[in-house]
């Protein structure tokens, strides 16, 4: 059986696609940051930060969390499908 996709799948497939790219373009500056920190001031990454850790591990920490943050902002606006498709299955 073959499926054929309405334009407004195909337009929601882009989008969901354009969404995770810039994301990933984000995360990957963020990582780049840390990266090229650790690589031309490493000295850096020895100071103290928050909490009593250092810069390496907050940077770390942190990159963490934003990849976790990102996976929950794509999941909520590529969650949604089209109308057309929702009315096909009803």
């Amino acid at each position: 059986m073959a499926q054929h996709t309405t334009a407004a799948e195909e337009a929601f497939e882009r989008r969901k696609v354009l969404i995770g790219i810039r994301m990933t373009i984000l995360y990957s500056l963020v990582y780049g940051g840390f990266v090229a920190l650790s690589v031309f001031q490493p000295t850096w990454m020895g100071a103290r930060a928050v909490l009593g850790l250092n810069l390496a591990v907050t940077y770390g920490v942190g990159l963490i969390l934003i990849a976790i943050v990102f996976a929950l902002i794509y999941n909520h606006l590529c969650r949604v499908r089209p109308m057309s498709a929702v009315q096909e299955e009803g």
